[in-house]
């Protein structure tokens, strides 16, 4: 196995660098739409969803990662 080598040690500065990466646009590939929950009358949860497929689902979800910079937490 080939040791992992990383092109900044400081992950700190991983982090910085992440948020200033040029990534691919996979928008046409993956298309999202918005989708609001109300879980209480004063609760409600925005999410980007993949459009319904056909067989077995699965959700999973993620706080706290880099989003797409609007109010999102959570990415599903």
């Amino acid at each position: 196995m080939v040791p992992f080598d990383p092109l900044w040690r400081s992950p700190h500065l991983q982090t910085v660098a992440a948020h200033f990466w040029k990534r691919p646009d996979l928008a046409a590939e993956f298309p999202v739409e918005r989708r609001l929950y109300r879980t209480e009358p004063m609760c409600r949860y925005g999410v980007l969803a993949a459009p319904a497929r056909r067989g077995p689902r699965e959700i999973v979800m993620v706080h706290g990662l880099e989003g797409p910079g609007k109010r999102d937490t959570s990415v599903a």
